[in-house]
């Protein structure tokens, strides 16, 4: 049965609104930055330490900002401090060449923005809506995101893309603060029992989605980053490569609309094997393939297809084991396992492509995503609860 949570039905624009600027933010600080980093100079070894900024900051940042918001009422005026600080250190971060300085205000801008994940996935699943209606519109604002920031660093001034991003962020408060005007009840105060939350720690299963989740994310980071190096290694122009990127998270689409009809059937084991499964078939055609169209192909099948397929699945799995009033907790402490899964990777992936060349690198992907498709194979996890139908 899906968790029916006290909450008043608030309009249906301001959750698109939140979902879809939100995803907009986060595909502004995706692929395309890897192109802006290179714009003004910067080699890979720069842009694997400053992108991996995001993934050691979300280690202390987004839970703590998660935290907060958990156990105090004034949740409109966090959701305000995440908007100005977010605004601030875009704009530092748009106006310098500076290695460290891009480390530390790419690092925090990204990393507070994302603090509000598991704060609207609650939401969402808590809302009277499917949660595909409204996650629809994610993948919508994500795709849109890489298509104008590509068109806007090869037509305009690339920093123009940081502008997107505070407009963005804006329309995304003011909707989200609609939002928390209409629930009576804070949906995510608690009481947590420090004894209850140890033992949940400590569930097997949990601890193994820990660990897909750190190899997953890790995985897919680090292909974000440098799949478009790998497109302009075999001649693709940086407008294709938005346009693919743009493509392949319209992929999305279906597979959130249908989400309803499948994600509350099938096992969690299942899912996750597949979405393991869709990795090793992207990176071995990367490793392997020569021709450009099948390599786009590809790309467009496959690439946003597992990484959303993964995020419904994250879902699935914390709604699944964890008690109600710990969800946003764990789905915070996940994100950080993700983000350090992420770190490790960007940085360890930096100095393999010193050495390597970039289809290499790719069967490296093929080997790593095997390994994990191996450990999916453990996980036993009932569907006691239905969130997507």
């Amino acid at each position: 049965m899906r968790r029916n949570l006290a909450i008043n039905k608030t309009t249906y624009p301001a959750y698109t609104v939140i979902t879809f600027m939100y995803y907009f933010c986060l595909g502004i600080f995706g692929s395309i930055l890897t192109i802006y980093l290179q714009s003004i100079g910067k080699t890979s070894l720069e842009i694997s330490f400053i992108i991996s900024s995001n993934f050691i900051f979300s280690l202390l940042v987004t839970p703590f900002i998660n935290i907060i918001y958990d156990r105090i009422n004034k949740k409109k005026f966090i959701i305000s401090l995440i908007t100005i600080s977010s605004s601030i250190f875009v704009v530092i971060f748009a106006f310098s060449e500076h290695v460290l300085v891009l480390f530390i205000t790419s690092g925090l801008a990204l990393s507070i923005v994302q603090s509000l994940g598991p704060i609207i996935d609650k939401l969402i699943t808590s809302s009277s809506y499917t949660y595909g209606s409204i996650r629809v519109w994610g993948a919508v604002g994500f795709a849109c995101s890489i298509q104008l920031s590509a068109f806007v660093v090869e037509s305009f001034n690339s920093k123009f893309i940081f502008l997107n991003f505070i407009i963005a962020l804006s329309l995304l408060f003011l909707s989200l603060r609609k939002i928390l005007n209409t629930v009576p009840i804070d949906l995510d105060q608690t009481s947590h029992s420090q004894k209850h939350r140890k033992s949940i720690l400590l569930d097997k299963n949990l601890i193994l989605f820990f660990i897909l989740a750190f190899l997953f994310n890790g995985i897919t980071g680090v292909n974000s980053t440098y799949l478009p190096i790998l497109y302009q290694d075999i001649g693709v122009p940086i407008s294709k490569i938005g346009t693919i990127l743009f493509l392949g998270t319209l992929m999305e689409i279906p597979l959130i609309l249908f989400s309803k009809h499948f994600m509350d059937k099938f096992s969690s084991k299942f899912l996750l094997v597949s979405s393991f499964l869709l990795l090793i078939i992207q990176f071995s055609f990367y490793s392997f393939a020569s021709n450009q169209l099948l390599i786009f192909m590809i790309t467009i099948l496959t690439k946003s297809l597992a990484t959303m397929l993964f995020i419904m699945i994250t879902l699935k799995v914390i709604i699944n084991i964890v008690p109600d009033n710990l969800v946003v907790t764990i789905l915070a402490l996940t994100n950080t396992i993700k983000s350090l899964g992420s770190f490790v990777n960007q940085n360890i992936s930096g100095l393999i492509l010193e050495n390597i060349e970039i289809r290499q690198f790719y069967l490296l992907l093929t080997i790593a995503s095997c390994i994990s498709l191996i450990l999916a194979f453990n996980m036993r996890i009932g569907n006691k609860i239905n969130s997507f139908s």
